[in-house]
């Protein structure tokens, strides 16, 4: 089902739209010419680069990131995105690409839904990105033989480097107890199921405790209740297909399996305080 979801080419990264693109190299603030990232979005690319000034605040699903200098910052196709604040220095060396560019089946821990899609590197590591970067971008703005192969390798080294930063930041700052496994287990059915399985019982059930046990612990760790994340991650989803204005409201209600467009409805406006048609006027 989310295919249906309305996402952003890497082509809308340039001033030309026109252009058809599987890399590109940014040296400056992430601005998209064609589309408002203020608001909640999906992109058919991937993005992996590090913030070398200034300071932004970034929502990842159901996460919020505030990037400041040395701080990495990874973007997936999984992820809906929404750029909240950008300080008017914000600088940063990122590279893009598509699937089609990768042409592998390597799987980096970073790019997955329900990842940290920022963390912070120390100097000595923020050093060796900036560098490594620079050098991608040296092969990026020469034109010269089997320029694009050069840039895939380039490109898959960077990752695997950053994986292992990723790695030991995450065992270093993140070492998981029962709660912290429990949660993120529970995120990971949520964004499977959410379409049609909106029950804190469900995933209960699926992760063998009781509803109270779940919705407890995933309060503690998240701040939210397990109803109240689940809630949240499908009013993420309508706000998204409710920017697409080729979808009508019926065929929203219709794709996030409510049994109408009257309880689609009431569902969204109980949460926002907006009724569907309200937050697309508004938005």
């Amino acid at each position: 089902m989310s295919k249906n979801i309305p996402t952003y080419p890497l082509n809308i990264l340039k001033q030309d739209a026109a252009d058809q693109l599987d890399f590109l190299f940014v040296h400056q603030k992430i601005e998209t010419p064609q589309v408002p990232i203020d608001l909640p979005y999906r992109s058919s690319y991937y993005g992996v680069g590090i913030c070398v000034q200034g300071e932004a605040l970034l929502h990842a699903n159901l996460e919020s990131y505030k990037i400041q200098s040395g701080c990495v910052v990874t973007m997936s196709p999984h992820v809906i995105k929404q750029w909240h604040y950008m300080s008017a220095d914000f600088t940063t060396l990122t590279i893009f690409f598509t699937d089609l560019f990768l042409a592998g089946n390597e799987q980096f821990p970073f790019f997955e839904r329900v990842a940290n899609h920022v963390f912070a590197v120390s100097a000595a590591e923020a050093k060796g990105i900036i560098a490594s970067l620079k050098f991608i971008q040296q092969k990026y703005e020469k034109a010269a033989g089997f320029r694009n192969e050069i840039l895939q390798s380039l490109a898959k080294v960077l990752l695997y480097e950053m994986t292992v930063l990723y790695n030991q930041q995450s065992f270093v700052v993140n070492t998981p107890g029962r709660s912290q496994l429990l949660s993120a287990d529970f995120k990971k059915l949520v964004q499977q199921y959410f379409y049609t399985e909106r029950s804190v019982r469900f995933y209960a059930e699926k992760l063998f405790v009781s509803r109270k046990h779940l919705s407890e612990t995933v309060k503690e760790i998240t701040g939210k209740t397990a109803g109240e994340w689940i809630d949240a991650t499908v009013v993420l989803e309508a706000k998204v297909l409710l920017l697409n204005p080729t979808y009508s409201i019926a065929q929203i209600a219709d794709m996030l399996y409510f049994s109408d467009q009257s309880r689609f409805g009431r569902y969204f406006k109980n949460l926002t305080g907006l009724s569907p048609l309200e937050y697309r006027q508004t938005s």
